[in-house]
This record gives C-alpha cells, structure tokens and sequence, in this order.
C-alpha cells in the first residue's frame, strides 16, 4: 500500500478517526491492498483494521464485501464488535469484550446499551466522509 503499509495497520486495532483519515487518503492500489488484507490478511488485527479503513470508504463499493467479512470472520467480527462497543458505550476495552462475548449478562443494562447504540446509529458525525456507508455500527 502506497499510503500505509501493513506494518502501520498490524499495531492494534485503530480507532474509527484513524480509519476515516486513512480512507481519505487511500488510492486504488492502496484499496486493493486492504481488500486484499481484510480478506487473506495472517492475523485479525490486519483483518480488522482493514475492513475499518475499507468501510469508512467514499461510495458504496466497499459495504457488500465488509458486510461479508463481518458475518463470515469471526475473529474479526469479535475485534470490530468490541472497539465499537468500547467507543460507544464508553467502556474499557476488557468489558467491551465482555459484551460482545456474553450480551444476555449484561440484561439489567439493556436500557443504557440500548440508548448508546441508539445515539450511535443517528449520530451524523459517525458517518464516514461524503455519504459513505457506515461500517457495521459506526466503528
């Protein structure tokens, strides 16, 4: 990737800002890299932060293969689940995990994940730049 090679996107899993600056300034080589990482990529940090970077993306032609990642990768599906629920909900990573992992725990909190999520879905702010798609729950 021209932009950002694979070292930068294995650190960790990156916040949503960092996905949308990255996405700003990807090319299509660079988008071809990080397809080709969110799908093949050896490790789930690459895989995540791929499709983060992917789903903040101008235009639509991304949401369908995130989409499927998200559903079919369940390493990356728990990853991309727990730093949404961690900005979101405003909790530590390790409780973010916890939620992900173990929802039907947390039932006497319902009400307040629900309002957080809520917020999330109709906060302009979270969109990614020029009405690109949201990425599965704002992350």
């Amino acid at each position: 990737m021209g932009l950002v090679g694979a070292h930068v996107v294995l650190v960790g899993v990156t916040a949503s800002r960092t996905h949308v600056v990255t996405a700003s300034l990807a090319d299509k080589a660079s988008t071809a890299n990080l397809r080709r990482w969110m799908l093949d990529g050896d490790v789930p940090i690459l895989r995540v932060n791929a499709a983060g970077i992917l789903a903040k993306l101008p235009g639509q032609g991304q949401a369908d293969q995130v989409a499927r990642v998200l559903a079919h990768d369940e390493e990356v599906r728990h990853l991309y689940m727990t730093a949404v629920t961690s900005r979101v909900c405003a909790v530590d990573w390790t409780t973010a995990g916890r939620i992900v992992s173990q929802p039907a725990s947390y039932g006497p909190r319902a009400d307040f994940l629900a309002t957080r999520f809520a917020r999330e879905a109709l906060n302009p702010g979270t969109l990614a730049p020029a009405g690109a798609p949201r990425s599965c729950c704002g992350s």
